[in-house]
């Protein structure tokens, strides 16, 4: 992570039916999502467990996994990049602190969603305020709950593949 931009995009994951708070940040490489387990979120712990041990397939798995009520699909097997919380620079994580969504523990996983590995960003329904990520290779869509405002503009800029 070398860019120094990023903005808050967003306030919550949501894979499937399964659903998590934390902030979701974007910059000009990629966008990440922290799996701060809502409550009623039982893969939340399964993510949780995963972690320490875990490579990107295996998260995209349990995701995938639990999402389907524990019937393995094709998007399981497709790579989903994983970090941890404290793995964002240091200055992205003081701004983020300020405000209480943005709050997340040090070892809090992220998914990691590359712009490479990205087909298309779609803003949903204004009502709903959120946005679909969709992913090469059939892998789950990502959905993103929005935070703020001129989100498209931003990752048209930065070369995502707005529409």
């Amino acid at each position: 992570m070398t860019k120094e931009e990023f903005s808050q995009i967003g306030t919550g994951t949501a894979v499937g039916s399964e659903k998590w708070n934390g902030p979701v940040i974007a910059s000009e490489d990629a966008i990440y999502c922290v799996l701060k387990p809502a409550s009623g979120n039982s893969a939340g712990v399964l993510i949780g467990g995963l972690l320490g041990g875990a490579v990107g397939g295996a998260i995209a798995g349990a995701i995938s996994q639990a999402a389907h009520g524990g019937k393995t699909t094709a998007s399981a097997n497709a790579t989903a990049p994983t970090e941890v919380f404290a793995s964002l620079p240091e200055a992205w994580r003081k701004q983020l602190s300020k405000y209480p969504i943005g709050l997340a523990e040090p070892n809090a996983p992220m998914l990691v969603l590359r712009k490479d590995d990205v087909a298309r960003v779609t803003k949903k329904k204004w009502y709903r305020n959120t946005f679909a990520i969709e992913r090469k290779a059939g892998a789950e869509t990502v959905q993103v709950t929005a935070f703020g405002f001129g989100i498209s503009k931003k990752l048209h800029e930065w070369g995502w593949p707005v529409s």
